[in-house]
């Protein structure tokens, strides 16, 4: 199962939700998923799928509540942290803005403290910043965006690692620019860029293949589940 479930996370966080839902349909529920653990995962997993798939905002509320539910007393349990993520992109995918920031609050506030200790974490730490700092994004508080942005940056720089660091400076130049900071917003974007050459993605250079003083406009340019 563990196998299994580094296969899904993997998919999922390189935005390969097809694919994550295919394996999960692949996972046997009355057999293979016996442990507490594994349950906590499968329902985490099924939410992200039910969101991003087959886009069924309250089939996802009802696996991440599972998840939230089952791990209400363990506050250092990155998956309940991470599913209050996937609520509140559920949330603003019902065009419900209260409770998607309402979550989003809660995500946050256990980011803060939470301490990680291999690569596994690491990356989930990373990654929840990042799709809270496009859906603030969204919710049009960039400010709260760049917070966000800035705390995985500085895991990212602690680990010495290039993992997300050139969406990261995609979503800080974005929020930037919408707080009207234009040369801040133009220095991250072109940090953003001459990442996105030394990671090889091709998807971000595509998107910032644009003079800096001539952007789209930011809410056509980030991408994530939410």
């Amino acid at each position: 199962m563990d196998e299994q479930f580094d296969a899904i996370c993997l998919d999922l966080r390189q935005d390969k939700y097809t694919e994550m839902a295919a394996r999960l349909d692949q996972v046997d529920v009355s057999t293979e998923v016996a442990s507490a653990f594994d349950r906590e995962r499968y329902h985490y997993y099924r939410g992200f799928a039910e969101l991003t798939v087959e886009q069924r905002p309250d089939e996802a509320i009802f696996h991440f509540n599972l998840v939230l539910r089952r791990s209400f007393h363990m506050a250092w349990d990155l998956y309940a942290i991470i599913a209050n993520v996937g609520m509140a992109s559920a949330y603003l995918m019902r065009q419900d803005r209260d409770q998607a920031r309402y979550y989003l609050g809660e995500a946050t506030s256990y980011l803060t403290n939470f301490e990680w200790h291999d690569e596994s974490s690491f990356q989930r730490l990373v990654w929840a910043h990042y799709q809270i700092a496009l859906m603030y994004l969204k919710l049009e508080q960039p400010q709260q965006a760049i917070t966000n942005v800035e705390a995985a940056l500085r895991v990212v720089k602690h680990r010495a690692s290039l993992y997300l660091i050139d969406v990261l400076y995609e979503v800080k130049g974005l929020g930037e620019q919408a707080l009207l900071a234009r040369t801040a917003a133009k220095r991250s974007l072109m940090i953003a860029k001459t990442l996105a050459l030394v990671t090889h993605n091709q998807a971000l250079q595509e998107r910032l293949n644009v003079t800096t003083d001539d952007l789209p406009v930011w809410s056509d340019q980030v991408n994530g589940f939410s």
